[in-house]
């Protein structure tokens, strides 16, 4: 069973994200992926400041986020159609070929101009993993816990693989030129397709119907327009977009203007920030020890503190571990709004929230690398930190007013969500099927001689108490006594057969009410589950009317 991170070590934390062979496959993957397009990312700041100057790689960051914009809808369209670790591997797979396209354009020395089409696609593809990373955790963890830890161990996982991606970079980049470094990248891209076809024991579509692009764009937001806790963590993730994309279209200008060096060595500034990344994701291991809002605000103010001081360094000696420091606080802040955003919706509905959110995202990213490419030309790389320090300082600032307030609300069908994990059969259900259950119980009041099934009726549901005492019999004979926290016609969920008892209410309670179609939705797939529903109702039907 899945520890609670708030009573465990780092250590114990790595353990319950790696105790999941699905999770560490996931995590596999995106880790070669990540380690792909760190060497990727680096490539393309140094061919832009190359052809375009100092704004070169904010125009290429726009135009790379703005098409991911469209990525997304079609990734999202995709989620819950198909299974989950498919898609993502796909995606792997055609951001592989799109990078292949760019190496031709360089080797031909074609117009600059004509660089922006394999970026464009390249960005396009690229949205995969950020549109379905974050919405697949949740099927594969087998309980919150799990699912901080493993939103932590990837953080961790990720910056590491994406050190070895710099220093992969800077190493070959001055000896073989941008194209050696492209065939690594799309050798990687498909390397990480391979652990995601080897996930069993799940099926991570959530019998999701098929609809239009069209409507995924509205559903997601018609989610935001449902839950505003979910409108606020948006709203802090934008604002981390944000700074993050000031740092990172600006990148080259830092090397040249601040650390007095030349533009080639971007990559060096990349591992250094990827160091201190590592540190970040290594100290949210612990994040959940405390209030998730309270570890995103510090990562914030850790954050806007770099960058405020950056603005007025100068040479390596600084501006390296503050650059360190930057990334350990972004890091560890993302960590905390990844599990918030996860928390403020379930099912389908969490699909169609990240999906939206990324797209969103990836416009403002869009949009904030085009105006951060125009305030390094017209004022400066040392104003540009200060106007992305003040930024940081107003997401910490609403990050402690408001997500307080939705880290205390979220879940909101906790005492759902605890029925349901008190049933034997459930337990191995990952976080989001087990919220897709809690979401489908509807509430009865019971009052004392009230009959809730009956002997010999037809039966399509199952029950879960959740007070009150209730009584089975057979034929007239009493059976046993039920209480909060036992459940009865589970039966029901897996054969279409008659009512094997009667049960009714001896001390006024409350039940839940779980349909068939419901349950098939949430839990086809998992095997550990289905074989254990069957052996119950196996095991009461051999009792002569088990516990209906």
């Amino acid at each position: 069973m899945a520890q609670d991170p708030t009573r465990t070590g780092s250590l114990a934390v790595v353990r319950n994200a790696l105790a999941n062979p699905n999770l560490v496959k996931v995590e596999a993957a995106t880790a070669v992926a990540v380690l792909g397009h760190r060497a990727y990312g680096a490539v393309l700041l140094v061919v832009a400041y190359e052809q375009f100057g100092a704004g070169g790689a904010g125009l290429f960051a726009m135009v790379r986020v703005l098409a991911g914009a469209l990525g997304v809808l079609a990734f999202s369209a995709m989620a819950g159609q198909f299974r989950r670790e498919r898609v993502l591997a796909g995606g792997f797979i055609a951001n592989a070929v799109a990078v292949a396209l760019l190496i031709p354009v360089l080797q031909l020395h074609a117009g600059h101009w004509l660089l922006l089409v394999p970026v464009a696609i390249e960005g396009f593809t690229h949205s995969a993993p950020l549109t379905i990373h974050d919405a697949l955790l949740p099927w594969l963890a087998d309980s919150p816990a799990q699912l901080v830890a493993s939103n932590a161990f990837s953080a961790t996982l990720d910056t590491a693989a994406a050190l070895v991606g710099a220093l992969l970079t800077l190493a070959l980049l001055e000896m073989y030129g941008p194209s050696a470094v492209l065939i690594i990248v799309v050798a990687l891209g498909v390397l990480a397709a391979c652990p995601l076809f080897a996930i069993r024991g799940i099926d991570t579509r959530g019998g999701v119907e098929r609809s239009r692009l069209v409507a995924q764009l509205a559903g997601g937001i018609g989610v935001l327009r449902r839950l505003p806790n979910a409108r606020a963590v948006v709203l802090v993730t934008l604002l981390t977009a944000v700074i993050a994309c000031f740092e990172g279209a600006i990148l080259p200008s830092i090397a040249v203007d601040i650390v007095h060096t030349s533009v080639k060595g971007t990559p060096l500034l990349q591992v250094f920030g990827t160091v201190g990344a590592f540190f970040g994701g290594f100290a949210s291991l612990s994040a959940g020890r405390r209030s998730l809002s309270v570890s995103l605000t510090i990562g914030l103010l850790v954050c806007a503190s770099a960058m405020f001081v950056l603005s007025a360094a100068s040479g390596p000696a600084v501006a390296f571990p503050l650059l360190s420091l930057f990334s350990l606080g972004m890091v560890y802040q993302a960590v905390s709004s990844r599990t918030l955003l996860q928390s403020t919706a379930t099912g389908r509905s969490l699909d169609l929230l990240i999906g939206v959110n990324i797209l969103i995202h990836m416009a403002v990213q869009g949009l904030s690398s085009g105006g951060a490419a125009l305030l390094n030309t017209t004022v400066g790389v040392r104003a540009t930190l200060q106007v992305a320090g003040c930024v940081a300082i107003l997401a910490a600032i609403y990050s402690l007013w408001r997500l307080t307030k939705v880290e205390k609300q979220a879940p909101t069908n906790r005492e759902e969500v605890d029925a349901i994990k008190h049933v034997e059969a459930f337990r191995p259900l990952s976080v989001a099927a087990a919220n897709q259950l809690a979401d489908a119980l509807v509430t009865l009041e019971a009052a004392e001689g009230d009959v809730v099934v009956q002997q010999g009726d037809s039966a399509d549901e199952m029950f879960l108490i959740g007070s009150g005492v209730f009584e089975a019999t057979v034929d007239g004979k009493p059976l046993r006594t039920m209480q909060h926290g036992d459940h009865f016609g589970e039966i029901a969920l897996l054969l279409n057969a008659q009512r094997t008892a009667t049960v009714r209410c001896v001390q006024a309670g409350s039940l839940w009410h779980l349909r068939r179609e419901d349950f098939l939705r949430a839990v086809t797939g998992n095997t550990t589950t289905e074989a254990a529903m069957t052996a119950i109702a196996d095991q009461r039907l051999a009792d002569a009317g088990d516990t209906e």
